[in-house]
This record gives C-alpha cells, sequence and structure tokens, in this order.
C-alpha cells in the first residue's frame, strides 16, 4: 500500500499535474490522476483519501514545524527539497530539470536570470509580512544565482550616467518620469550610449513627443552633472 505524502509532496504533485495537463493536453483531473499513479495510487481522489485518513490529530502535532513558517516558498530557479535533480521554474510554476532553464525558446522575453533577480527582490519586500507562513532557507541552492548576480553586476557597470539617472525619475508625475518608465521596460534600449544624439536616434520612431521628453530630461540630466 501507498505511503502517505507530506504537504511539500502535495504541493510538488500539483504543479507537476499542471505540466503534464499543458505538455500532453490533458485535463486538469486527467493530470492529477496521472501524478497520483505515479506515487502508487489508482486515482488523485484515492490518494487524498489516504493521506486524510493517515493526517489525525496525534501525527500531525508530531509532524509539526519547529517555527511559525509552514509553506516552503520557491524563487525561480530555485532546488527542490525532495528531489535535488530538479528545480522551480516560476513561469511553469512546476520543477524542471537544469536543462529546461537553458531553452531560451520555452520563455521568450526575458531572461531566467532577470526573472531570478525579480523573484528575490519581492521575497525580499515580502518576507516578514509572510513569515508567519512561508519560509526559504538563507542557504537555499539556486541554479541560476551566481550568473544572475554576474550578469547584474556587468549591466550595472556598462550603464551610461544618463541611463543610471534617468531610472531614478520614474516617480515624478511629469513626461520625464513618463519616459523613464518606458525606458526602464524597453530591454533594448540603448544603455550603455552617453551621447545624446545616439539615444535621439533610437527613440525618434516613437514620436516627437517622446524626442521632446527627452530634451527636458537632458537639460535636468545635464544640469545635476555640475553639482556631483
Amino acid at each position: 500500500m501507498a505511503n502517505s505524502l507530506s504537504s511539500a509532496q502535495i504541493i510538488y504533485l500539483k504543479r507537476q499535474a499542471k505540466t503534464f495537463a499543458r505538455k500532453n493536453s490533458l485535463t486538469h483531473a486527467e493530470a492529477l490522476d496521472l501524478a497520483a499513479t505515479q506515487h502508487g495510487f489508482a486515482n488523485w481522489s484515492l490518494l487524498s483519501k489516504a493521506n486524510a485518513a493517515s493526517s489525525g490529530p496525534a501525527k500531525m502535532a508530531a509532524k509539526a514545524p519547529a517555527g511559525p513558517a509552514t509553506i516552503r516558498y520557491y524563487l525561480h530557479g530555485d532546488q527542490y527539497e525532495i528531489d535535488p535533480t530538479v528545480y522551480f521554474c516560476a513561469r511553469c510554476d512546476s520543477f524542471s530539470s537544469p536543462d529546461h532553464f537553458e531553452d531560451a525558446a520555452l520563455h521568450p522575453g526575458q531572461y531566467n536570470e532577470e526573472r531570478y533577480l525579480e523573484s528575490i527582490k519581492r521575497w525580499n519586500e515580502r518576507r516578514d509580512v509572510w513569515q508567519g507562513r512561508y519560509r526559504r532557507p538563507e542557504d537555499a541552492t539556486n541554479l541560476l544565482a551566481a550568473r544572475a548576480v554576474a550578469a547584474n553586476a556587468a549591466y550595472q557597470k556598462s550603464r551610461s550616467a544618463f541611463h543610471c539617472w534617468l531610472l531614478t525619475q520614474v516617480d515624478r508625475n511629469d513626461v520625464v518620469s513618463d519616459l523613464a518608465d518606458d525606458v526602464r521596460a524597453d530591454k533594448s534600449f540603448p544603455f550603455s550610449e552617453s551621447s545624446r544624439q545616439e539615444i535621439e536616434s533610437y527613440l525618434a520612431r516613437r514620436g516627437s513627443h517622446v524626442l521632446e521628453a527627452l530634451e527636458l530630461a537632458w537639460l535636468e540630466f545635464s544640469g545635476t552633472l555640475g553639482t556631483r
């Protein structure tokens, strides 16, 4: 008879079922049944019943976590605690082998390293609020962390003074902040370019109003250079 599963394993199976459904054109119920069979159960319903029956008050008390947080929070690229051969993909909401993160065609539009940096930023911003429910070890292994940090360091080093200044203006309520917001979202923007002419050439296709905003931004930026 199959053993009951931990809450972490149940979460993993549900994510695995999503992957099965997407890759094999299955309904959600069919995908759950398929995931259950891989752990010795005839279907998901029997797995749920077996797990509920083996999770009485005494067993729950014995397995109570030492700290307040009970749910493992995974960043994009975090290694799975139960199976160290797979890593969490936040885009797919499932765990995958390392080669999944090397296929750029799977998730066009954003690098995996960028997604990792975004996810750790969100975690750092929210963990004080979430600490009663979620946990993530400080020494958690992440497939993407080292190269993400290296790539970000290279990016920061190559940014022009104007680009650095402009992105500090996003919270204003004027055309300069509109420009800053657009530039921040534009992955093709020449962020290392320090020539106004080259930046104007790049933005010319956006319309005269964008060039007017650039002119205002550049005048203000130039006025700050002597104060540094």
